[in-house]
């Protein structure tokens, strides 16, 4: 993980960041922490919201989780309620990205 990062958007579920260093967005949810280019960034934005629109989720063995994928080979296990707080905490933390995009420009 980068020394210089600023945090965009941080709730409950975790926290989404910047780096001046590196210009990835870093992502923590619960214990799981990865990093992703913007575009990947809102690629994930946008299969999290298909999702919530289909209802369609991997549901895990235990049934009560939802199984997420991140990225080719990284899933998060989340219940709805985890789910539709990370998916806002995106959504908000994409808005605030963009915004910053702007006032540099």
């Amino acid at each position: 993980m980068c020394d210089t990062q600023n945090i965009l958007h941080q709730s409950n579920i975790g926290y989404v960041s910047t780096c001046k260093e590196c210009t990835h967005l870093h992502i923590e949810i619960g214990s799981f922490m990865t990093i992703l280019h913007q575009k990947s960034f809102e690629r994930l934005i946008k299969d999290f919201q298909k999702r919530k629109r289909s209802k369609k989720y991997f549901k895990t063995f235990s049934g009560t989780k939802l199984l997420i994928r991140l990225t080719d080979s990284s899933f998060i296990s989340l219940t709805k309620q985890e789910f539709e707080e990370t998916l806002e905490m995106f959504e908000l933390s994409n808005h605030l990205f963009q915004a910053k995009k702007l006032i540099k420009n």
